[in-house]
């Protein structure tokens, strides 16, 4: 069975700094029963809010400015 992503939404604090990486787009599948990682970059240090199935998860770019949630 194939997981589809329904919605993803990602907020930084500051003005649209926050980006996924490059895998991640439309009619992308996930392996079911699994942890999902989703990963990007942003400003360094900044805020970061990964809303996916109802589930939320917050973490802080790293002073390199690569940020990562599961």
């Amino acid at each position: 069975m194939r997981i589809i992503i329904a919605a993803l939404l990602i907020f930084g604090s500051t003005a649209h700094a926050v980006e996924l990486a490059e895998i991640f787009g439309d009619h992308m599948v996930l392996q079911r029963d699994k942890p999902v990682v989703i990963w990007g970059t942003a400003k360094p240090n900044e805020a970061i809010v990964v809303k996916f199935k109802n589930q939320i998860r917050e973490t802080e770019a790293a002073p390199d400015g690569h940020w990562r949630v599961t």
